[in-house]
């Protein structure tokens, strides 16, 4: 999942201290809901420490119920390359299956269209893709083709 919208107006913060928006801020718990009513589930949240991203990854929990405490915070999801992220992935126990990673462009884009059909041009703010991959081990997840069993953005359900 990317994070939601993001506020540009203070030119003295800096890129990783930006908050979400008025918009972002109504976006991620909307997504949360809606993650909840398809029945996503995940054991592991994992994020960026970037503002924008923590604080979305907190919203869409809440609206799951997944414990904010559990909230894993990764240094390297924050400015990740697509290797960098497949780096992340690879990482993770065999044994774990469903997650949810909040980043950030341009990588989330990459990934999803590395492991789907999927051909998207930008990953959308607070947009979120179920991707369901035929693996035992992370370790391969470079070379595994998934599937986008989930792809929904808050601008094609919301009228603004």
């Amino acid at each position: 999942m990317r994070h939601a919208k993001s506020n540009w107006t203070d030119t003295q913060l800096t890129d990783f201290e930006r908050p979400l928006s008025g918009r972002g801020r109504t976006d991620a718990p909307f997504m949360g809901a809606m993650i909840q009513q398809e029945g996503i589930k995940p054991d592991f949240i994992f994020s960026s420490p970037a503002n924008r991203s923590i604080t979305t990854a907190r919203l869409v929990s809440e609206q799951i119920n997944f414990p904010l405490k559990n909230i894993i915070i990764r240094e390297e999801i924050y400015d990740a390359t697509l290797p960098e992220l497949f780096g992340f992935i690879e990482e993770m126990s065999p044994d774990l299956d469903n997650f949810i990673i909040f980043g950030h462009n341009p990588a989330l884009t990459q990934l999803i269209n590395k492991l789907t059909d999927l051909e998207i041009e930008n990953f959308p703010t607070c947009a979120i893709c179920g991707i369901t991959i035929p693996i035992e081990d992370w370790k391969n997840i470079q070379y595994t083709k998934g599937e986008s069993i989930f792809y929904a953005f808050p601008k094609k359900y919301r009228k603004f």
